[in-house]
């Protein structure tokens, strides 16, 4: 059944729907049924849409040049999530410092380690093992413009980002000789490994930090619904709804209006919000189908960006008294998009971006 047949059934099923008589069901189990979303993680501080022009810049100091040549692949990597690259000093500039990647000098340290002989009699022993220390040190400094903050003026945040890395022996030996020679053959690869890994470090936090103020990021969730696993028709029409719903969240993209998805998830909707009056004994099955009602409604308005819609399933979860913890999980994720709407003019997880 394509997806226009499927919908087309779950409205004359709606219809259907309203002449039936209470319905006891036999015993049914509940599977969870995966699909995933794509929206945008909303920033902290909103900026119009003609004004979310950034730049970047990094600076490399001497220990890192002859593993970054390409500054200018080094510099794209910090990104800004839905805002349009620009000439440098922009409405938000982000400058990586990348200052120094120091290797200090070796020590030769000891373990003594203590045990008694067959005859009681105490032997020590002395281990030997090499430690050495990388001093990394480097920062992000994030320049934003006057029109875009409340004070009216250019502000200028740096965000430090020294580390130390630490090499100590795989093994400890009686010999310091061996330890020493042991050392000489790691600490070539100790050094380059620990180098890109901070280069790593820097370029994602700095990406962090910056976009969870401004950007736009897109992600994709995988979140799940309830099926009921029964042997009676529900359960087969059941399987057909989550299929159909997962087929339309597949066809979300984080940075397009969700319009015609919503108009196509309604049918579905219809269909889950009838088995609350359908299914409505105090038995446990009865609650276990209403459950999965409200539950899956719960999650499907958090995707569609109504979450108040989704508050009232998830109190409708709640007062059906079963896994009431649920409801409270899907109120919870439901205030905190209101939270971030609140905070915005957006009022939606899917918008347009200029990149």
């Amino acid at each position: 059944m394509n997806l226009k047949n499927t919908i087309k059934y779950f409205l004359l099923l709606f219809v259907s729907f309203k002449s039936f008589a209470q319905v006891k069901p036999q015993k049914v189990d509940l599977d969870k049924f995966s699909f995933n979303v794509n929206y945008q993680i909303l920033p902290k501080k909103f900026v119009a849409f003609e004004k979310r022009v950034f730049s970047t810049e990094t600076v490399v100091g001497n220990d890192f040049a002859s593993y970054y040549p390409n500054v200018i692949a080094l510099r794209n990597r910090v990104d800004l999530y839905g805002w349009k690259r620009g000439p440098r000093t922009s409405n938000v500039d982000v400058e990586v410092i990348l200052k120094s990647f120091t290797l200090g000098e070796p020590k030769l340290e000891t373990r003594i380690d203590e045990s008694k002989d067959k005859n009681g009699v105490v032997v020590k022993t002395t281990y030997y093992f090499v430690t050495a220390k990388i001093e990394a040190k480097g920062s992000a400094i994030v320049k934003v413009k006057a029109l875009l903050n409340e004070s009216g003026k250019d502000e200028e945040t740096v965000y430090p980002f020294d580390k130390d890395y630490v090499y100590k022996s795989n093994n400890e030996h009686v010999n310091p000789e061996v330890v020493k020679d042991l050392y000489k053959t790691q600490k070539t690869d100790f050094y380059n490994k620990n180098i890109i890994d901070y280069v790593d470090l820097v370029t994602y936090q700095t990406n962090n930090k910056v976009n969870k103020l401004y950007g736009f990021e897109p992600t994709t969730y995988s979140d799940n619904l309830w099926i009921i696993d029964s042997k009676d028709e529900e359960g087969a029409i059941q399987k057909e709804a989550l299929e159909a719903v997962k087929v339309i969240f597949s066809k979300m993209t984080a940075t397009a209006p969700i319009d015609e998805i919503v108009t196509e998830m309604n049918p579905l909707i219809e269909y889950f919000d009838s088995l609350k009056t359908k299914y409505t004994e105090n038995d446990k099955s009865s609650k276990k189908i209403r459950y999965s009602a409200y539950y899956n409604l719960g999650r499907i308005y958090i995707h569609l960006d109504q979450p108040e819609k989704a508050i009232k399933e998830g109190e409708g979860l709640i007062a059906n008294d079963y896994d009431k913890k649920d409801g409270k999980r899907i109120i919870e994720d439901a205030n905190y998009d209101l939270e971030n709407f609140k905070n915005s003019p957006l009022k939606s997880k899917h918008n347009p971006v200029l990149n």
